[in-house]
């Protein structure tokens, strides 16, 4: 029987800081906790006082890589305490950034940090140019992430902290070439992404866990309104979340934590497929065939196929 005590002060291929504990004992994980450990940096006390026109682009400094996530949520909050309703043109518009955004992160964590673990590698850098599986993903790799930045750039105007969405639309719109130009580029790496997914649909790892899951669920399968499902057969009002979810202290780590009827829950790619599946593009569920039939899954491991 081994007993054991295991920290990782500094995690690799995670977006932040953070680190890990972990307690065996006679063989048995007693003890394990993930901890955030950025430092507070106020950002609540720095948008006060501001104009609030300024405000998401201040906001949007929380993240660089993420920073137009957080940049289209404080746009909604703005509208919301404004009373505006945005058209449908900005709702397609912020929807690309979305899309963009998605595509350039999504490739950033399955091909640099998560696909050198199935392939037995360190780091994405490891993988041989001269081995024609190898040398095609990491073509693959930077071709969806440069496609995803094309997507966010040519609608907002850069792929991280972009300047042309606001309060109530946009200030730019993208031309008819750019658009000719996206449209070509996202064909081209179709290819790539259904070989992924065929990949982590075949990777070796599992691990289920039962949890509760919560999703905005619209009529699409997107990320941008629509009322919290969990699974429950609840639809929560969006802008009323905060009467029910709690707020948790996690006195381990410097994140805010938050339960739902006293239960935690997981949000995110496998919650929205857990959740949606019905809601994807007919296109979509056409190229995933049985793919789709692994959802809903408590194999977190999906997440990554998700």
């Amino acid at each position: 029987m081994h007993s054991f005590d295991l920290t990782i002060d500094r995690m690799t291929k995670v977006e932040g800081s953070a680190s890990l504990e972990i307690r065996v004992k006679d063989n048995k994980v007693e003890h394990v906790h993930f901890k955030i450990t950025e430092f507070k940096r106020f950002f609540t006390e720095a948008m006060k006082g501001k104009p609030l026109i300024a405000l998401p682009q201040l906001l949007a400094r929380i993240c660089g890589t993420c920073s137009n996530a957080h940049l289209i949520c404080s746009i909604e909050a703005c509208e919301n305490a404004l009373g505006i309703t945005p058209s449908e043109q900005t709702m397609l518009l912020r929807l690309l950034t979305t899309y963009g955004l998605m595509i350039r992160d999504h490739a950033l964590h399955l091909y640099l940090f998560v696909l050198p673990d199935i392939y037995g590698k360190d780091s994405f850098l490891e993988f041989d140019e001269n081995k024609p599986e190898e040398h095609q993903l990491l073509h693959d790799g930077f071709e969806v992430k440069a496609a995803g930045n094309f997507l966010a750039t040519l609608v907002a105007g850069r792929s991280v902290h972009a300047p042309y969405p606001t309060i109530g639309g946009f200030f730019h719109f993208p031309d008819k070439s750019g658009v000719e130009d996206a449209v070509k580029k996202l064909e081209a790496i179709r290819p790539a992404v259904l070989r992924l997914i065929e990949i982590y649909k075949n990777a070796p790892f599992r691990f289920d866990r039962k949890t509760n899951f919560a999703a905005l669920v619209p009529d699409k399968y997107w990320f941008l309104d629509g009322c919290i499902n969990t699974g429950k057969g609840e639809c929560l009002p969006e802008k009323h979340f905060g009467e029910y979810l709690e707020r948790t202290v996690l006195p381990y780590s410097q994140a805010s934590a938050y339960k739902h009827e006293g239960e935690s829950y997981m949000v995110g790619a496998m919650a929205r497929l857990n959740l949606a599946k019905d809601r994807l593009h007919p296109r979509s569920k056409n190229s995933l065939g049985e793919t789709l039939d692994i959802f809903p899954s408590t194999n977190i491991f999906h997440n990554n196929l998700a």
